[in-house]
């Protein structure tokens, strides 16, 4: 004889579940965000950098400054400013090197960090669509804590 599971115990086991796995999921959300919030500080203190050290070297005015540190992060390059100084050209090399490779590594992070936020909020509704009608329900439980 086949034991079956008692369909009360079964929910109990499936909510039980769910509550581990939205703690989990929250807790590595929030170290996460702290992630992000660290790595915009970086970004905004690379740009702060650029902006600085290109108007004390240049001697031009801070938003010519700023723009032109955040067209060479972004590789944009217009080339409607550009570096007459030894001492600069060779600050761009280092800036650019250093800086562009840590602008995309953070902007991924931050796309990763907002994707993953939307797919847990999805999986969170599904699985409440999924364990509301029981054994019998038509609405298949894809959420990726089921093996």
């Amino acid at each position: 004889m086949k034991n079956k599971a008692n369909p009360i115990t079964k929910q109990h086991e499936l909510a039980q579940q769910a509550l581990q796995l939205e703690a989990y999921s929250s807790r590595a959300m929030g170290e996460q965000k702290a992630k992000v919030i660290y790595i915009a500080v970086i970004i905004i203190g690379i740009l702060s950098a650029g902006t600085v050290a290109v108007h004390f070297l240049e001697g031009w005015d801070w938003i010519d400054s700023a723009y032109f540190a955040t067209m060479t992060l972004t590789t944009v390059g217009y080339g409607d400013f550009v570096p007459t100084h030894q001492a600069t050209r060779v600050f761009v090399i280092v800036y650019a090197l250093g800086g562009v490779a840590t602008l995309l590594y953070g902007l991924t992070t931050i796309a990763k960090y907002y994707v993953e936020r939307r797919e847990a909020k999805f999986y969170h509704q599904w699985s409440k669509m999924s364990n509301l009608g029981g054994p019998r329900n038509p609405i298949p439980d894809i959420s990726p804590r089921r093996k």
